[in-house]
């Protein structure tokens, strides 16, 4: 049976959980640490038409969802980097789901904020 996230449907999930249980305090260092700024629009444009609409709507859904359950407010983290933040889960969230299908120096352009702030579920192949 296909699952609403695609094939790598257990990465996304363990990804999202990660999101969902990250502290409040932690978005704004990790926001700080994003290296990958300039090289994000390529790389979310290397995501388009790579997956069904379907299966990229509801994997974006979902890393919304995940980083709105943070219930960051303007005294946890500025609007600017809040959005940013809510876009980098999103767009990573995509790439897990991508797997292989997305180029290696893509993946790591949208992986790399959450492997340099430690998450585990993004730090495998």
């Amino acid at each position: 049976m296909a699952h609403k996230y695609g094939p790598s449907h257990e990465s996304v999930t363990a990804f999202l959980e990660e999101v969902r249980a990250t502290p409040k305090a932690a978005w704004g260092p990790l926001m700080e640490g994003d290296t990958t700024v300039q090289e994000q629009p390529a790389a979310v444009k290397a995501t388009v038409g790579a997956m069904s609409a379907a299966v990229r709507a509801a994997v974006d859904k979902a890393g919304r969802d995940a980083f709105a359950s943070v219930g960051l407010t303007n005294d946890d983290l500025d609007r600017r980097p809040r959005t940013r933040a809510r876009e980098r889960v999103a767009s990573a969230a995509i790439a897990l789901a991508m797997g292989d299908k997305l180029a290696p120096e893509h993946r790591e352009v949208l992986l790399r904020v959450f492997v340099d702030a430690g998450f585990t579920s993004v730090s495998g192949p």
